[in-house]
């Protein structure tokens, strides 16, 4: 629990001063009890973006269909998923090195800012506009 409070803390110091990679400021993010190491979601419906860690958890917490995230740490890419590892029926969980597994129930709603609570439609995540403010745009 202190560990999770810590990382709030820093990725409220990281995001306020406009840090994009929290992997340079928390160098143990890899460590939370939110994320499984080595590990990725396979037979799920997703969709690819190049991001920073704490840009793809924010995504995810800001398009209703994704329900987990696959992160490749050398390549920067996120890989939103449509389902996570209690969906094992149609999903499973696979080694692979140097990626990250995250379920989003795990992460705290508040970590999307302003997009907490704000609603897109399927195709469409939440972001944050330059004034700060919520808005929704089309997946690239």
């Amino acid at each position: 629990m202190w560990k999770i409070a810590a990382f709030s803390l820093v990725l409220a110091v990281s995001v306020k001063s406009n840090v994009g990679d929290c992997a340079s400021i928390c160098a143990d993010f890899t460590r939370l009890p939110q994320v499984k190491m080595n590990t990725n979601l396979v037979k799920s419906p997703h969709r690819h973006t190049s991001a920073t860690f704490l840009k793809c958890v924010k995504i995810c917490l800001g398009w209703s269909l994704c329900k987990s995230f696959d992160y490749v740490m050398a390549e920067q890419r996120c890989t939103l998923n449509e389902k996570d590892e209690t969906d094992l029926k149609s999903t499973s969980l696979e080694f692979e090195e140097g990626t990250i597994y995250s379920s989003i129930s795990l992460w705290e709603r508040r970590f999307s800012g302003v997009c907490d609570g704000h609603v897109c439609a399927d195709n469409d995540y939440c972001y944050v506009t330059r004034d700060g403010t919520a808005d929704c745009a089309h997946f690239p």
